[in-house]
């Protein structure tokens, strides 16, 4: 069982602010991690809307064919991890944020 939350972020490549490429990964990136209360990382995810996603994005986790996963600068306390994911398409960009709160083979272990 995994418990994950999710924000996903759909926008027009002509309605995108900032530029075209994620963050570049630097070390400097990883100083600005933030472990924020729930409330203040939801509220930062969606100010970040407009933006897809751009200023929260930190250095690349993954790459694979059709996405990429990059860590999140806005980090939810007790999270195993927060990941922005890029999806690639030539009509679009799709963004999300995820949250992964718990995972087990095992429901008896939730909390």
């Amino acid at each position: 069982m995994t418990l994950i939350m999710a924000v996903v972020v759909y926008e027009s490549v002509f309605a995108q602010a900032g530029p075209q490429s994620p963050a570049a990964a630097s070390p400097a990136a990883n100083a600005r991690v933030k472990v924020v209360a729930f409330p203040s990382a939801i509220d930062s995810v969606l100010r970040d809307f407009p933006y897809n996603l751009r200023h929260i994005t930190g250095e690349e986790v993954l790459a694979q064919g059709e996405f990429e996963n990059y860590a999140s600068l806005v980090v939810v306390p007790e999270a195993q991890s927060c990941v922005v994911t890029r999806y690639h398409s030539a009509d679009d960009t799709t963004a999300s944020w995820q949250a992964k709160m718990f995972s087990s083979e095992r429901i008896s272990k939730a909390p």
